[in-house]
């Protein structure tokens, strides 16, 4: 079973920005952008000591044990997202969109045949 942050939780959800419109105009080049979005992202979490909790798509949900470390690999994804894009000459330069949330208790698991995990509150 994989090991859940402890502590002050973050957890961050992030998505393309128009993704929809993105497979529409990079018809089956969406395909080698969704890739190249998993993979920067994916490197950003783990520099920052991340762990994926579930992924649909281009959506991805991870939670780090402190805020800094979701701040500083949410600015990297993004950043490094926008690179890959520039690099591979994406004229439509879309957006990674990452939300924030801190909850009060700790994370465990729920339901771990399908990856869902829950926020338990704290007894203080």
């Amino acid at each position: 079973m994989m090991e859940l942050p402890t502590g002050t939780v973050t957890m961050v959800f992030t998505d393309i920005e128009g993704s929809t419109l993105m497979l529409a105009r990079l018809g089956p080049a969406y395909a080698d952008a969704l890739d190249a979005h998993g993979r920067v992202l994916r490197r950003a979490w783990t520099a920052h000591r991340g762990r994926e909790m579930g992924t649909e798509g281009n959506i991805f949900f991870v939670a780090f044990a402190s805020a800094p470390d979701a701040i500083a690999a949410a600015v990297r994804g993004t950043i490094g997202f926008r690179y890959a894009q520039t690099v591979a000459n994406n004229a439509l330069l879309a957006r990674n969109r990452c939300r924030m949330h801190r909850p009060k208790g700790q994370l465990e698991p729920h339901r771990s045949d399908t990856r869902i995990y829950c926020v338990v509150p704290s007894a203080s």
